[in-house]
């Protein structure tokens, strides 16, 4: 039988505090010399024990402050439609979307294998980062064909749900998707907003959503930190 290291015990324990009610999401955990001293051992232990911790999404860390219990992983429906914005509002997290682009572009060969729309379709492209308790946790990349949404330049969407907009101003009613669901390694494109290296993974959620008429309204691609997510899907 493998012997627990000194390190793995001491996540373990300070996990049981979290899971017991002890440490609530939220709540700082004991500093590095407490728990040195509560379980014997020296603090580079305790911080590779916590860093076992941190890696697995429990608990989370902020500079010259110390570590905090993390939120419970947010559900995302993986078959439903429902927006990010309104998935993550209804958990009681701070929550700030930051637009790194949005711009107007023709789709162009990678679009056009995902879309099976014409060549020289003008799309919009928003670029949003997702900022959970001030930490960047996903980058959200929307395509929309400017024939389905023209105008759509005009709203902010820091401030609102792109699904909503859809919805309220084109009477576009979101009915169906496809989505896919993979783990890969991190890209240089969006590691740097998301404090990531390349040689971390991410989880990457990408899809087709479909309106009332079968129309195409918007190809996505969302990089996700790992922990941050729980995706599940709907029984039939």
């Amino acid at each position: 039988m493998k012997l627990m290291t000194l390190d793995l015990i001491v996540s373990e324990e300070v996990k049981y505090m979290i899971e017991s009610g002890l440490l609530k999401p939220g709540d700082k955990i004991p500093s590095e010399r407490d728990l040195s001293e509560k379980y014997n051992v020296q603090r580079l232990t305790v911080r590779s024990g916590l860093q076992i911790l941190e890696d697995a999404g429990v608990i989370y860390s902020k500079p010259r402050s110390g570590y905090y219990v993390a939120n419970p992983p947010i559900k995302k429906i993986a078959d439903d439609i429902v927006s990010t914005t309104s998935e993550i509002q209804s958990t009681n997290n701070e929550f700030e979307t930051k637009i790194i682009k949005f711009t107007e572009k023709e789709i162009d060969k990678y679009l056009y294998t995902e879309m099976k729309l014409p060549l020289g379709t003008r799309l919009y492209e928003l670029k949003r980062l997702r900022i959970l308790n001030g930490e960047p946790i996903s980058m959200d990349y929307s395509f929309i064909p400017k024939y389905v949404t023209p105008g759509l330049e005009k709203f902010n969407f820091e401030n609102e749900s792109l699904y909503a907009v859809l919805e309220r101003e084109y009477n576009v009613h979101l009915k169906r998707s496809e989505q896919n669901i993979v783990v890969i390694k991190a890209e240089e494109n969006y590691c740097y907003d998301l404090n990531l290296t390349p040689q971390d993974y991410v989880v990457l959620q990408s899809g087709i959503v479909y309106d009332q008429n079968g129309q195409l309204v918007e190809f996505s691609e969302t990089y996700s930190k790992v922990g941050y997510f729980e995706y599940v899907t709907k029984s039939k």
